[in-house]
């Protein structure tokens, strides 16, 4: 896929079609990975209590449509017209805290997730 159809999806050109038909759109996707990335933080706070000491490492996987707008808010990008090159394969890493503080090392620059 071309970065021209990224484009297209990120500034959804497509919107009035796409909730004819009861499609998520960028924003959308957006809210519920947010959602998602709560959870899991809530999550470790919980393990952490029950299990002090202990590691625990979670493994998500996601695709450019999830993980692009994710990272652009995160590291302060414009979630519609900014492209984010994303190599094949290539991903993020998130480190929770036992209090539930999620942070994101990119390019060694350290970014704080912000909960909703």
């Amino acid at each position: 896929m071309t970065q021209k159809f990224w484009q297209a999806f990120e500034e959804d050109w497509e919107k009035e079609e796409r909730e004819k038909v009861g499609a998520e759109g960028p924003d959308d996707i957006l809210e519920r990975y947010t959602k998602f990335m709560n959870v899991l933080a809530k999550f470790s706070e919980v393990y952490h209590k029950k299990h002090s000491g202990r590691r625990l490492i979670i493994w998500p996987v996601s695709h450019y449509d999830t993980i692009s707008p994710f990272v652009k808010k995160m590291v302060g990008m414009d979630t519609k017209k900014d492209y984010l090159a994303v190599d094949y394969g290539a991903g993020i890493s998130l480190k929770i805290d036992k209090s539930g503080k999620m942070t994101s090392k990119i390019k060694g620059q350290e970014f704080t997730i912000e909960k909703k």
